[in-house]
């Protein structure tokens, strides 16, 4: 999996300019937690359905647990 710093310009594919990488992660980069406040999750979702840019499709093993990806079908 291709991981790249979350608010960093996004280069994945070369096309519309102007995104921003968000929630690229891999276990072998830290990874920020802690408290959020009661707004962000509402705001996140949000973005996640309304503001899709240069959507990808596929699946990969998961990098934090090694697990197989699901089926789609199932």
């Amino acid at each position: 999996m291709t991981y790249y710093p979350d608010m960093t310009d996004y280069t994945f594919f070369d096309c519309d300019p102007g995104g921003q990488n968000v929630g690229w992660l891999d276990k072998d980069h830290p990874i920020p937690t802690g408290e959020v406040p009661p707004s962000f999750l509402p705001r996140l979702a949000k973005l996640c359905f309304s503001a899709r840019k240069n959507q990808t499709r596929g699946f990969h093993r998961c990098p934090f647990c090694n697990r197989a990806p699901m089926d789609p079908q199932s």
